[in-house]
């Protein structure tokens, strides 16, 4: 499995979860107290306002990733919040949380399990760090589903006026969703030789910046007459592909006319 496909964010929370878990709270007084409901309240805000390091969930019969598996991201607005409403959530309920707490330990203690605090806290790490692998490996695979050629055996070119274009369109119409590094990558970006119509793979520079979420449809997608739309593909936070299809699956041209909306194609218009 490749190491770089692990969420060390989520790995770190579970790790700072694990952590407080430890802590009985109960016999904390003054500030202390107070700055362990805090670190807890801003633990639970991180979570819930992160974005997921997005695995694909479903396939098709044919192996080849459905459109839905990459869910859309939050905007900064957004993220803060949702940040600052689980964190407020959080510290308001600490009495009723800290009885919740009291409950779990007794019910351990009835079990005859000992050192309640630190089975549960294995507890937590061992599952938290067992879904991050899960999900690594998910992305691992997908990864391998989406392989293309070799980019050292099939020589790059330069990028097609109107595939440039398109994607310079798409990028240009909001600041979220990493538009500004994918602009950057969009610069310098090359194309491998179309070997399907409808269908453009990307190569981007090394040196160049790449999006915090690596796996994800960038969501302004253009469309044309007949139910044609166009979509990009981000992967490993890089420009991927450029797709040019109808819902039944069949690719086609670029379109020389699009209009460009934000969402998903397929019911989502």
């Amino acid at each position: 499995m490749d190491l770089g496909k692990i969420d060390w964010r989520q790995m770190a929370l579970v790790g700072a979860s694990s952590a407080l878990t430890l802590v009985e709270p109960r016999r904390l007084t003054g500030w202390k107290r107070q700055a362990y409901w805090v670190a807890v309240s801003a633990l639970v805000g991180a979570a819930a306002s992160m974005d997921p390091d997005t695995a694909p969930v479903d396939t098709g019969e044919d192996g080849e990733l459905n459109w839905y598996a990459y869910p859309p991201t939050m905007s900064s607005t957004e993220k803060a919040a949702v940040a600052f409403g689980a964190a407020g959530i959080t510290f308001g309920l600490r009495d009723p949380l800290l009885a919740l707490d009291a409950w779990s330990m007794r019910q351990l203690e009835a079990c005859g399990v000992r050192h309640g605090r630190a089975w549960a806290a294995g507890v937590t790490a061992v599952a938290g760090a067992a879904t991050c692998l899960v999900e690594a490996a998910l992305r691992s695979r997908a990864g391998e589903v989406g392989e293309t050629a070799p980019e050292d055996v099939v020589e790059p070119k330069e990028l097609d006026d109107r595939v440039r274009q398109i994607v310079a369109e798409m990028l240009a119409r909001t600041d979220d969703w990493g538009a500004p590094v994918l602009r950057e990558q969009l610069a310098s970006a090359r194309q491998l030789p179309q070997t399907e119509q409808g269908v453009v793979r990307f190569v981007i520079d090394e040196e160049a910046p790449v999006v915090d979420v690596p796996d994800y449809w960038f969501p302004i997608t253009g469309r044309a007459d007949g139910d044609v739309f166009v979509m990009a593909r981000i992967e490993d936070g890089r420009l991927c592909e450029l797709f040019c299809e109808s819902p039944d699956g069949e690719t086609h041209p670029l379109p020389d006319e699009l209009t460009f909306a934000t969402g998903f194609p397929f019911g989502a218009w």
